[in-house]
């Protein structure tokens, strides 16, 4: 071996040391100092989120989240168009099994059969309409430990253009949405 590289060697043999050294010096470190602070720390109390978040079509979300603009019907009610898909977030207690309702005001050109599907946390549940009226519920959705926001995701499987259908509208239509709640099983 050359000298050159034997001095090398020793230098990151050198360097290997010492870095060595200094995590075992912040690991004692660590270990002196963790039970001084579980002793002084103070465990505030979990926010408590409400049983049921209800989001109407005004508060549908930002841009990106597949729901289009802000419309209102003749009466004034204010409703949103999904695309094929749509999100939105709750804040809400998931220590028991929930369920989504959603009224929805126009169903498009949705086939009778078709069904819109709720995705949350992987789970694909059907959002069945609930008798001969606007409300659709989709549930249930199991409970969950930790706090924290639900997503969830409406998928549309057919969704239209009513250009295609001799309209001046070019946007992706899904269905017609006034107001989501998260809460639970009745």
């Amino acid at each position: 071996m050359s000298d050159p590289l034997e001095a090398r060697i020793a230098a990151l043999e050198a360097e290997l040391r010492r870095l060595a050294a200094r995590v075992e010096a912040l690991s004692a470190w660590e270990a002196a100092r963790t039970p001084v602070l579980a002793r002084h720390a103070e465990t505030p109390p979990a926010a408590a989120l409400p049983p049921e978040a209800v989001l109407e079509a005004a508060e549908f979300l930002a841009f990106g989240d597949g729901f289009h603009t802000l419309e209102r019907l003749p009466d004034g009610t204010p409703c949103r168009w999904t695309g094929a898909s749509a999100r939105a977030t709750f804040w809400v207690d998931r220590s028991r099994p929930l369920r989504l309702v959603a009224e929805v005001v126009s169903r498009g050109r949705l086939p009778a059969e078709a069904t819109p599907v709720l995705e949350v946390e992987g789970l694909r549940l059907p959002l069945l309409r609930e008798g001969e009226g606007r409300r659709h519920v989709a549930g249930p959705i199991p409970p969950r430990a930790s706090p924290g926001p639900t997503e969830i995701a409406l998928h549309i499987p057919h969704p239209f253009r009513p250009a295609d259908f001799g309209e001046a509208d070019r946007r992706l239509l899904g269905i017609q949405i006034a107001r989501l709640s998260l809460g639970p099983l009745a």
